[in-house]
């Protein structure tokens, strides 16, 4: 049996990694799991991982860890460190895996073990031309320096690669390397990992040439196994299925999706959503079994991808009254996300200027992971001024507005306790919809304490863009000036209608018992908490009337009836709800 060790690159929560290890690790008594965890990722996380392996001799820490970022070195950095752990420690293996934190085997690691042993002189990994890369840079990414990472400084990586192009600053690989181009994941002989290590270690300029490179987990292990390895013994795929939509973004694999991942002819697939309860149970299940003799060992195929039909005739069935959040958005090769969210979050829902009080207030509480305005237009507001949220950054607009469901759920799964934030009407009216009539969105409702017109209009301002200009001439309504703003709010008729029915009468407190009962039956475990929230936020809300940007001119503020005391005029209505939506009729009666 091929003694197998694998290199968990992970940014995850400490439970759903070490369980990953402990999982690749329990099919055989020589199976070893090497894991970097991201040091951008929280110390208390690493902490448990320390105390869960302290006195393991099969799970082993890569203690000098680096911040990862997508696109640049680091990768390649954090899967070197764990190499050279293997060869320090001396660890026995024959050949080294390198997956992902949400990556899990689809097929019995026993089977892994044989097939490997089958194909003893067999690297598996993508190693092709320049034609693998489907967009953007190609040889681009290796012939100019690349310094900083295109996601944290934009206009920078663009300034030195246009000014390089200009001034023709163009460069080639070290003598001898031909650039090569694939996936990161591969399974790889110890043998050829331990002389790749040795190359990098006698070539100093060769590694720091791949160190100013970019998307590098993409082309140096490729360029180094094409350099080392007879072209026959390199098989041009990996074991591990993963598949990107156009907009470069992830499949992701919920409950439902066992049947799909029982037709993918590899060993391990990816991405598993860590909330896939039912579906993690079942792979970790199947992980152990022990491999059938008799049963003919899978041949994976060079290239497979999910045909269209397979995703079409298994994607999500949406249920009567369900948001269209995750369906396929129009497109037509893949679904915008597979999965349906079926973890509870908080929403705090009005003006931005309080909404922005309150989270300011309850940043830091334990067991919930609050941010900011996230989808605020133009930016990702991940609040208290954090330009990287686990890898996510404030620039990537473009991105969450392209498949804002997906990524959604790549915010969610990076927090470690019950998301909350703050949202806007307009910010983003399916979105809004969607949270408003999701059973597992507790949507708070920041509102005035006084229903009339003037206060309606002054929350409809707070939520727009632009202060006017003039102040309104006594008593006058504020709809003309609000007519008049640069920046009309594009919210859902009916949560307009709503919210106007609300912001105009009473309404009339909601008793504690039915809102824990509410609670108790949408969020379950989780409403405990939510409720404590609420509390809490109610108690964080602000005495100070907020601004639109700029200032209300001081006329408007005296047409309004102020709370005494120095009181909040704001208050929160818990768990705000759209009616189900109806399916509509397909005209047929039913007798």
């Amino acid at each position: 049996m091929a003694k197998i060790t694998f290199i968990i690159l992970a940014h995850e929560n400490a439970e759903l990694v070490s369980d990953l290890a402990r999982l690749l690790t329990g099919f055989d008594a020589h199976a070893h799991a090497v894991i970097h965890y991201d040091l951008k990722s929280p110390a208390a996380e690493f902490s448990k991982l320390k105390e869960q392996f302290a006195g393991s001799n099969r799970v082993h820490l890569v203690r000098e860890r680096i911040k990862c970022g997508w696109g640049d070195f680091s990768l390649v950095e954090a899967t070197l460190r764990a190499l050279r752990l293997i060869r320090d420690k001396q660890i026995d293996s024959d050949r080294v895996m390198l997956v992902s934190g949400v990556c899990m085997p689809i097929r019995p690691l026993a089977e892994l073990s044989a097939f490997l042993d089958s194909h003893p002189d067999r690297e598996f990994i993508e190693a092709y031309d320049s034609s693998w890369v489907s967009g953007g840079m190609r040889e681009d990414r290796y012939r100019y320096h690349h310094i900083c990472n295109q996601r944290n400084h934009p206009a920078l990586f663009k300034s030195l690669y246009v000014t390089q192009k200009t001034l023709r600053l163009k460069r080639k690989l070290p003598p001898g390397l031909v650039p090569r181009f694939g996936s990161q994941w591969w399974t790889l002989t110890w043998s050829l990992c331990a002389r790749m290590l040795d190359f990098l270690d006698r070539n100093p300029g060769i590694y720091k040439f791949f160190k100013t490179t970019w998307i590098a987990d993409e082309l140096v292990f490729q360029t180094l196994v094409y350099h080392f390895v007879p072209p026959g013994n390199v098989t041009g795929h990996s074991l591990t299925f993963y598949q990107f939509n156009e907009g470069g973004l992830p499949l992701v694999f919920s409950d439902r999706h066992m049947p799909l991942l029982d037709s993918i002819p590899r060993f391990f697939a990816r991405k598993i959503d860590p909330n896939a309860k039912t579906l993690r149970v079942e792979l970790s299940r199947r992980a152990l079994q022990t491999s059938n003799p008799a049963s003919p060992l899978l041949e994976p195929p060079v290239k497979w991808r999910l045909p269209r039909r397979e995703i079409a005739a298994r994607k999500s069935v949406l249920e009567p009254g369900y948001s269209r959040l995750f369906a396929n958005n129009g497109k037509e090769d893949l679904p915008e996300s597979l999965l349906e969210y079926d973890r509870s979050f908080v929403v705090l829902y009005g003006p931005p200027s309080v909404t922005e009080a309150v989270t300011d207030q309850i940043r830091g509480l334990a067991g919930y992971t609050v941010l900011g305005r996230i989808f605020q237009p133009g930016v990702v507001n991940f609040g208290n001024n954090i330009k990287d949220f686990h890898g996510l950054r404030p620039c990537e607009a473009a991105i969450r507005d392209s498949y804002p469901a997906n990524y959604l759920r790549r915010i969610f799964l990076r927090c470690a306790g019950i998301p909350v934030f703050a949202m806007s009407p307009g910010d983003h009216p399916e979105i809004e919809a969607h949270f408003l009539r999701s059973p597992k969105a507790a949507v708070f409702a920041v509102a005035p304490r006084f229903p009339d017109t003037t206060w309606r209009d002054l929350y409809w301002l707070l939520c727009g863009s632009k202060t006017p200009e003039r102040a309104p001439d006594d008593r006058q309504s504020l709809n003309t000036d609000f007519d008049q703003l640069d920046g009309p709010i594009d919210t859902d008729v009916e949560i307009r209608n709503m919210l106007d029915t609300i912001l105009q009468s009473e309404r009339t407190p909601i008793r504690r018992a039915d809102l824990e009962a509410d609670l108790a039956g949408s969020h379950g475990n989780s409403a405990a908490a939510i409720l404590t929230l609420y509390d809490i936020a109610s108690a964080a809300m602000p005495a100070e009337l907020g601004d639109a940007p700029g200032a209300l001119p001081i006329e408007w503020r005296s047409n309004l009836n102020l709370p005494e005391n120095g009181s909040t005029p704001w208050k929160i209505i818990p768990d705000l709800k759209l009616r189900p939506r109806q399916p509509e009729s397909s005209g047929i009666r039913h007798e």
